[in-house]
């Protein structure tokens, strides 16, 4: 992650970033991103790249202002929801994590802030959700492959790709 890093990396909403011309990696699940040194940073560069372009299949709603306006403007205060275990509850968070969460939590209360551990019950569902993303992947990539295949002319193998990826490619062709 860019925080272990010193880096700031915020991931924006599907659609805030063009994926034209034509490119919708595994159905929108994925968007580009920005890394860099600090957040007034990555908000100047968020705005120079935010839009829809022609050949879109999806945008974001225009934010109200730049998000560098919103760098010098008060939030107010916020309900924060927070989960400070990884999914499913039979794996062990690293305690050094779970400390940075609490130690940011503590100073958000500090401020004013409502704090409110939460568990949404749709994250109960973790393997329906996690079978159903695998299939959104593997038919994502089974066409990437397939693209691949038209313009070189013959079927990938492992020295075209990674092993991974053919394995999802298979793994579509088995999908009703």
């Amino acid at each position: 992650p860019a925080s272990a890093c010193g880096l700031v990396g915020l991931k924006p909403s599907r659609g805030r970033i063009s994926t034209s011309p034509g490119y919708d990696s595994w159905a929108g699940c994925t968007t580009d991103g920005i890394v860099s040194r600090t957040v007034r940073d990555t908000a100047a560069m968020y705005d120079f790249v935010f839009g829809y372009e022609s050949g879109d299949p999806y945008t974001a709603p225009p934010l109200e202002r730049p998000l560098t306006a919103e760098l010098r403007s008060a939030t107010g205060l916020l309900r924060i929801g927070f989960i400070d275990r990884p999914l499913p509850a039979d794996l062990e968070a690293d305690e050094d994590c779970r400390a940075a969460v609490h130690h940011a939590l503590a100073m958000l209360s500090r401020v004013g802030h409502s704090i409110e551990q939460v568990h949404p019950k749709a994250l109960e569902e973790h393997e329906a959700v996690a079978s159903h993303f695998a299939n959104i992947v593997a038919t994502s990539t089974a066409s990437d492959v397939a693209n691949l295949e038209r313009i070189v002319g013959r079927e990938l193998t492992e020295d075209d790709v990674e092993v991974d990826t053919l394995k999802f490619a298979r793994w579509a062709k088995r999908l009703t």
